[in-house]
């Protein structure tokens, strides 16, 4: 409907939900018509560094999160990272089981690495970063579980 105006607000927020949904414009699902999205959107006059510091700004009890995963995580020998939050951790940083997944993309450019999972005690959950065939991940999953027990 041409009547329609998009407002600076609503720019804003398609705006962030375009680089949250494209992976900051990373993903191959991204267009030539992303990119004309965005700059229309742009043309609002958008602050893109306002909007990318208020994204990716992280809290210190967040980064000591981050500390934790890169001073706990393990490598095994096919290249699968992972780490754990065990009971004791989660509650150390105060944090709900499924928020232990929000540090898994800390490796997301290591090349070395074929995936990184994280693995939460109590109820076993296993959250994968790369797409990976189901049983293959169980498997490694599995294997972890042993060398730990």
């Amino acid at each position: 409907n041409k009547n329609l105006v998009l407002n600076h607000d609503a720019a804003e927020y398609l705006y962030i939900a375009l680089v949250g949904d494209s992976g900051r414009f990373l993903y191959d699902s991204c267009t030539v018509h992303t990119f004309v999205v965005a700059q229309e959107l742009i043309k609002r006059g958008l602050v893109l560094s306002d909007i990318y510091h208020n994204m990716y700004s992280q809290s210190l009890d967040s980064l000591k999160v981050t500390q934790y995963v890169m001073n706990n995580y393990q490598i095994t020998e096919k290249g699968v990272a992972y780490y754990i939050f065990d009971d004791a951790a989660l509650k150390r940083f105060g944090l709900r089981p499924e928020q232990g997944k929000e540090n898994i993309n800390i490796f997301d450019h290591s090349i070395s690495l074929i995936t990184l999972i994280m693995l939460r005690f109590g109820f076993l959950s296993v959250k994968s970063k790369k797409r990976m065939n189901g049983k293959f991940l169980l498997e490694v999953a599995n294997t972890i579980l042993m060398e730990l027990l």
